[in-house]
């Protein structure tokens, strides 16, 4: 009985820990979208700037 609810518990963590990869990887991945795409948004800004003068 008490192999039984330690395999319960670290069957929670096990899919607490998974849960909160997914959360950071998807985190991650936002963060590296937005870096991207305001760098292309500063590059067009610049590339603007040159083209006037």
């Amino acid at each position: 009985m008490v192999e039984a609810n330690n395999w319960q518990v670290g069957g929670r963590l096990t899919r607490a820990k998974r849960a909160l990869s997914a959360l950071v990887r998807g985190r991650h991945q936002n963060l590296t979208v937005r870096f991207w795409i305001i760098s292309m948004m500063l590059v067009l800004v610049g590339l603007s700037t040159l083209k006037l003068r």
